[in-house]
């Protein structure tokens, strides 16, 4: 029985190093949620014991590396047929793991995310985010039922799916409260802004040059090479200004030069824009600049929190 538990634990650990790397994966989403989690709590002016809060962060952000995890174990049974002539190269597909495999690795996944936010005590807001982010994963995970419009269709697989990232920003509120007034305030602006270049990611990581197009689908080969780039500029624009606004009472005049960081690489990826548009042959790697972009915010945000 151990041998056969090893064996399965061997080929997820194969199937994370390609589709879901351990690093940074889990060290961003834990960084993010911790992050948001410190600053609603400043935002918000509420005060809690020391051992609330480490109950929170340790739920909470394990519990955010955990949806996203699952959302891309549900996406890999769901591409499976398209990923054969895809990405022949993908773990599942070269029987790396099994689709028996996955259905466990959700189970598993699923009990854990349970027992964290239904077990443990918590106060019903968080169970009302919890169930949020809970119910559209399962969702999802079914094409929401309406799989024969949605698959073909990436600009509807994009608004029907997306919208995930903006629960679980509902999810990090509802650990203190969850209410229109909370969600219209800064630190629901403040969450907006941590959200808003996930869209922007999902969009870059889906254009490509027209002699790199392929029978995958893309953005660059449904709206052209102009519209989805300054789509995720428009993103990364709002994104910044968003938090800009937000942080702008909490932190001294000074500090919010900070946000020059973050503005230097969104000009980078303009820069990228117009030279991918002089020649759209091959595009640049904007998912990486994207990921830079993430990068630089999560560290000024950071920095801001302790200067506020």
């Amino acid at each position: 029985m151990f041998s056969t538990i090893n064996a399965w634990f061997l080929r997820v650990y194969r199937f994370n190093q390609q589709m879901f790397p351990f690093f940074p994966n889990v060290i961003i989403f834990i960084v993010q949620f911790s992050l948001s989690y410190f600053t609603l709590l400043k935002f918000l002016q509420i005060s809690l014991d020391t051992s609330t809060i480490t109950k929170d962060v340790i739920t909470g952000s394990i519990s955010l590396v955990l949806f996203v995890y699952l959302f891309r174990c549900f996406d890999e049974v769901k591409d499976y047929e398209d990923d054969k002539i895809n990405f022949p190269t993908r773990p599942l597909v070269t029987g790396v793991v099994s689709i028996q495999d996955i259905y466990i690795l959700q189970l598993v996944i699923l009990t854990v995310l349970i027992i964290l936010n239904l077990i443990v005590p918590h106060g019903e807001d968080l169970k009302m985010g919890f169930f949020i982010v809970f119910i559209f994963t399962i969702l999802a995970s079914r094409w929401f039922f309406a799989k024969r419009w949605i698959k073909p269709s990436l600009p509807l697989a994009l608004l029907t799916h997306n919208p995930v990232i903006y629960l679980h920003q509902i999810y990090i509120m509802s650990f203190f409260v969850l209410s229109k007034e909370t969600l219209l305030s800064m630190a629901g602006l403040f969450l907006l802004s941590v959200a808003l270049p996930g869209t922007a990611w999902e969009i870059s990581r889906k254009i490509r040059g027209h002699r790199e197009e392929d029978t995958y689908t893309t953005y660059s080969k449904i709206w052209g090479p102009h519209i989805p780039l300054v789509l995720i500029s428009s993103l990364l624009t709002l994104s910044l200004v968003s938090s800009f606004i937000a942080y702008k009472d909490q932190v001294a005049a000074w500090a919010l030069i900070l946000w020059l960081v973050p503005a230097f690489v969104l000009l980078k990826f303009i820069y990228q824009c117009f030279m991918f548009w002089k020649n759209t042959a091959k595009a640049p790697d904007f998912r990486k600049t994207v990921e830079a972009f993430v990068f630089a915010k999560i560290l000024i945000l950071t920095v801001a929190y302790f200067l506020s």
